[in-house]
């Protein structure tokens, strides 16, 4: 068996790297161990089989600037190859995660929609996704949606009238967590025209908890949104009764946001999916 990768002494190596050797014969007809040590060759060594595999080699786990050796070797029911000479290499240093930007909507931003909002922020060094948070206090301890994507924005729906949300985004590298940005905040358009309280008087929703169907029973015809917490739209239907059915038996167990539509005027309703 000879190793192929990392070859031998390579620095600036992943903390994932992949580790490769090379076999006379059909891959599959094998089954694969190696041991990969850490600073010094001193030590037990922990042992990982493979079996069944299709490649020749397996992604590993491995600290920041940390200097490994690691070994190989095959076996069938037959036999079992000696093991490979040790091979070693250095991983790459630890990063410095940027702190993200935030770009949209402005610091302050008065009058937002109720509708679908993007929020978005630029690029930080090092950081291969972002975490997210909108919260309706400065200090973060009401937060109403979270989330984690490898995009510079999400989506956020859901909001009630009236209302100050506080935003921040922070990056990830594989272990590593950056800091928050700076937060910044914004508010939605007031209550207009027939209020959220008249349309809450006017509007129900039943079971809460839902398990295999969802009843919204209104007094007048109206549109019907749901979107899961990370903004996502899970449904949309204009209901012309005034008693509309919500098939959820093919939903994730969670929390929904149902925004309710009547004569251009709109609230947002919270309920829970639950799958016994």
């Amino acid at each position: 068996m000879q190793l192929l990768t990392p070859v031998n002494n390579a620095t600036a190596v992943s903390i994932r790297p992949y580790l490769s050797w090379s076999i006379q014969g059909s891959v599959s007809d094998f089954g694969y161990q190696y041991q990969l040590l850490n600073d010094t060759l001193l030590g037990t060594p922990q042992t990982k089989t493979l079996i069944g595999t299709e490649q020749a080699g397996d992604t590993a786990l491995c600290g920041f600037s940390m200097k490994y050796y690691w070994r190989a070797r095959a076996f069938h029911s037959r036999d079992t190859s000696r093991w490979s000479a040790y091979s070693a290499f250095t991983t790459v240093g630890r990063p410095v995660i940027g702190t993200p930007i935030l770009v949209s909507p402005a610091n302050g931003q008065l009058n937002i929609p109720l509708t679908q909002l993007t929020l978005s922020w630029g690029s930080s060094a090092n950081a291969s996704s972002y975490d997210a948070q909108v919260a309706t206090d400065e200090q973060y301890t009401a937060i109403v949606a979270s989330g984690n994507t490898i995009a510079n924005g999400v989506y956020f729906s859901g909001q009630q009238p009236g209302t100050k949300y506080w935003w921040r985004v922070r990056g990830r590298l594989d272990t590593l967590i950056g800091a928050w940005s700076t937060p910044r905040w914004f508010q939605t358009v007031p209550p207009v025209g027939l209020n959220t309280f008249e349309v809450n008087s006017n509007t129900s929703i039943y079971p809460n908890p839902a398990n295999q169907k969802l009843i919204v029973e209104t007094q007048q015809p109206s549109t019907i949104v749901v979107y899961d917490l990370l903004g996502t739209k899970i449904l949309e239907a204009t209901a012309e009764n005034t008693l509309h059915q919500c098939e959820t038996k093919t939903w994730e167990q969670g929390i929904y946001l149902v925004k309710i539509t009547i004569n251009q005027r709109t609230t947002v309703k919270k309920i829970e999916v639950i799958h016994p």
